[in-house]
């Protein structure tokens, strides 16, 4: 049972509610009961009053039965609930993609004279027609940004009551985003510009602008804001879908939920001319005479390039000189093959003067061409030109094949000198090891061993090291940024692994933890197939391990490899260390194959299985490839050195944009001790020239003489690290770190319009050109419903004291009755 009744203000509406049965069942119970008391009442009363007058016997029963009333009243709950009349105004979710494509042109590159963006063109719709306007008379309106995540930009509000003067709902619930009025073009520039063309924005979340999430987007936004009073989401994109969840989810999951979906397509639906530099292979360091080749791949997309010739110039200028590099070093014209694969175009060098070189490639087409970005037409390599030549020390346990090809190969190059201590050889007999000296012991001394720029040590017997000397080891890595290689073997390794050994002074230079081994196992006992080598992202990224000359996919021959039969187990890597790849025996726990670990200012990799030489089964070249890599990898950092008091370590010299960038140093004082300043200054300079906000490393808690920060890079092209040394500051480290543009956005920068129409069907939307989008107003109904919203909780009717004393009122009168007429 429910009475309504309005108040003075129309908008304001108050409910009696009772607590009565829900069931007929309840209903007969309480009626039969009720009944039944009355009854039972009554005639007890009758009785009871047999010899006095009817008015006494009517009296009493009376108020006997007005007390049965106010507890059937208490019993049955009256209480009343106050609501207001609101209107919950219609919604509309605008979604505005903020990735890299949009960057670039709406229309075909040299077609019409005032291209613009494809954000300049979304921009263009909000801030200078009356979509907003015309969409906020019916509608609230959220606007949400997304490219790799999903970001909330702004709301507007629902600018009246609703028809009939109600207050709207909801209206407060607008704090997550900017609630304001309309803003100003240059204010929708800031917001939906894309991220990774603004060189003056704030540091991003990781991946932003580099990479477009549109399922995922258009998934989360559903999930927020559908059900009811949603009109639709209208979606602004070039149709790019590159990573995370198919758009296919969020369509099936709007029409469930009857939401629907309009996209506005921008963009060209032809392929512009473009010209682009996939990658460019160059060794870090090479030794005066060592010819070496410099290896461009280019790609061409569009009718005006494909087929056509283009050039391909290579500069170069020294590090230290000002400005772009600009001596000439060698001009080659190539034909772009006509469907669009990457071309290789070799450079053989020479080098013949000493000192660091800034190389610049690059490509032009013709002067007709108008191309999408020239933004990836050029690269950038700084070699470094020594007449030092790379010193190596290979120790090794046994004549493994790793250790004899690796000796053969470094011994045979120009730009190394490579020593050998073979273990099981004994002292006294002749031998023959193709090297430049053949040693009979670990060096004895600092000096011999602080000659070495990397130590390979092949399943090495480290009880054959005397302690002292392996401290020497450690101090050569830790502070002289030596480059320590690892290989795991059947024979000694296992001895390491033992807890027991004594050997933890050479346990601690393992980026991995050793997994304890029985010397009586049998290591090969299940070794019967080959599995492939599991490269991790890092080793992706790693240049060492990219041995493929295919520029789209430099990991090819690890895909091509069958693999190696065995790996040393490990419990896993250390902190701090980085994984290449993991051995993907199923049977096995996929112990760590490849790993490195910065060490002081010394770097270690280490290899968990002796039988990379297998590469050869693939191509002798590949190798050798890796073993060059990796040996230039792990002493780049001695040859780089232009102090003793430092050195600055980088993962690599190459980042994508938006990456996060670790700049790590290891500093000593002038009695070349660790430092211990907690903070020391750097000078972080972008492509401009402009210094960035990183202006000091922190100290690495544990770590003596380490330092550490990071910063993630707003732009393309080459920022410069400068870091003076307390206390003086007069020795300085210095480095360079090159910033590419990724090609995830660019691979086909066309305007996915099949995917954009697939989207919104079934949804009861529809696909509009930006230009025809100022017909969304007439196509989204709204979707405003006016709700009755509780006023705090409902307020019991019967909880008053007066009702308290009117049921005790009325029995004491009927005892005050029955003593006064002696039934008592």
């Amino acid at each position: 049972m429910t009475e309504i009744g309005l108040l003075a203000a129309d908008s304001l509406v108050r409910e009696t509610e009772w607590s009565l049965p829900s069931h007929p069942l309840g209903w007969l119970a309480l009626i039969v009961g009720l009944a039944g008391l009355v009854v039972f009442v009554t005639v007890c009363y009758l009785r009871d009053t047999g010899d006095r007058s009817r008015w006494w016997t009517a009296w009493l029963l009376f108020l006997r039965l007005a007390v049965i009333v106010g507890l059937v009243v208490v019993f049955v709950n009256p209480r009343q609930r106050v609501r207001v009349k609101t209107f919950r105004a219609s919604r509309v979710i605008l979604l505005v993609d903020s990735s890299l494509s949009m960057s670039f042109p709406e229309s075909l590159p040299g077609t019409r004279d005032d291209v613009r963006s494809r954000s300049a063109a979304i921009k263009e719709l909000l801030s200078e027609t009356p979509l907003i306007e015309e969409l906020t008379r019916d509608h609230q309106v959220r606007v949400y940004s997304f490219d790799a995540g999903l970001r909330e930009e702004a709301a507007f509000e629902f600018p009246s009551r609703d028809p009939r003067g109600l207050p709207v709902s909801g209206q407060t619930d607008l704090s997550a985003a900017t609630v304001r009025k309309l803003p100003s073009s240059k204010e929708w520039d800031q917001e939906l510009r894309p991220w990774a063309v603004d060189s003056d924005a704030s540091e991003p979340a990781a991946g932003q602008g580099l990479e477009t999430r549109l399922g995922e987007a258009l998934l989360a936004v559903l999930q927020r804001e559908g059900g009811e009073g949603l009109a639709g989401i209208v979606v602004m994109t070039d149709g790019a879908s590159n990573a995370g969840a198919d758009p296919a989810a969020a369509t099936a999951l709007a029409e469930d939920r009857k939401v629907r979906l309009f996209t506005v397509g921008t963009g060209s639906l032809d392929l512009p001319d473009n010209l682009k530099l996939i990658n460019v292979q160059a060794p870090t360091d090479v030794h005066v005479g060592d010819a070496y080749p410099l290896t461009v791949f280019l790609q061409g997309q569009g009718p005006g390039v494909l087929g056509k010739d283009v050039q391909v110039e290579l500069l170069r200028k020294p590090e230290a000189g000002d400005g772009d590099p600009d001596e000439q070093v060698a001009i080659q014209t190539v034909r772009l093959p006509a469907d669009a694969e990457p071309v290789e175009v070799k450079f053989e060098l020479n080098p013949d003067e000493v000192g660091r070189w800034e190389f610049l490639v690059k490509a032009s087409a013709a002067e007709s061409v108008t191309e999408l970005s020239v933004d990836d037409n050029q690269r950038r390599r700084t070699i470094n030109v020594t007449e030092r030549k790379l010193k190596v020390l290979l120790l090794a346990g046994g004549p493994m094949r790793d250790y004899r090809f690796v000796r053969n190969m470094l011994f045979r190059h120009p730009g190394v000198e490579v020593d050998v201590w073979l273990q099981s050889a004994d002292p006294g007999d002749a031998i023959s090891q193709e090297s430049d000296r053949l040693l009979q012991e670990f060096p004895e001394t600092r000096e011999e061993l602080f000659e070495y720029d990397v130590v390979a040590a092949f399943d090495p017997n480290w009880s054959a090291v005397p302690e002292p000397r392996r401290q020497v080891l450690s101090e050569w890595v830790f502070k002289q940024a030596g480059g320590l290689i690892l290989v795991a073997g059947d024979v000694y390794t296992p001895e390491l692994a033992a807890a027991d050994s004594g050997l933890d002074d050479v346990r601690t230079l393992y980026p991995v933890v050793l997994e304890p081994v029985s010397l009586e196992v049998d290591l090969t006992r299940q070794s019967d197939q080959a599995w492939p080598v599991e490269i991790s992202p890092d080793g992706r990224d790693a240049g060492f391990l990219q041995l493929s000359d295919d520029a789209e996919d430099p990991m090819g021959a690890w895909q091509e490899f069958d693999g190696v039969f065995r790996c040393f187990p490990t419990v896993g890597p250390k902190d701090g260390a980085m994984v290449y790849a993991h051995f993907s025996d199923p049977r096995s726990d996929r112990p760590v194959l490849i790993a490195s670990q910065f060490f002081g200012s010394g770097r270690v990799l280490y290899l968990g299985s002796p039988e990379l030489w297998r590469l050869r089964s693939l191509d002798e070249d590949l190798f050798d490839r890796f073993w060059i890599k990796a040996v230039r990898e792990l002493g780049q950092t001695r040859m780089k050195r232009g102090t003793n008091r430092g050195t600055l370590l980088l993962d690599r010299s190459e980042y994508l944009l938006g990456q996060t960038i670790a700049l790590r140093a290891h500093l000593l004082d002038p009695q070349f001790q660790e430092l211990t300043l907690d903070a020391v200054p750097i000078e972080l300079f972008d492509p401009d020239g402009r210094q960035l906000g990183l202006t000091e490393l922190r100290k690495q808690p544990n770590r003596p003489g380490q330092y550490v920060g990071s910063f993630r890079a707003n732009r393309p092209g080459a920022f410069r690290v400068n870091l003076p040394i307390p206390p003086e500051g007069e020795e300085r480290l210095t480095g360079r770190i090159d910033i590419v543009l990724p090609d995830l956005e660019s691979v086909d920068p066309r305007q996915n319009q099949s995917l954009l129409k697939g989207l919104v069907r079934g949804t009861g939307g529809e696909y509009l050109e930006v230009a025809d989008a100022g017909s969304l107003p007439e196509k989204l109904p709204n979707e405003g419903v006016e709700l009755l919203v509780d006023r705090g909780r409902p307020a019991p009717l019967w909880d008053r004291q007066w009702v308290l004393y009117l049921l005790v009122g009325l029995l004491c009168f009927e005892w005050v009755t029955r003593k006064l007429l002696k039934l008592a």
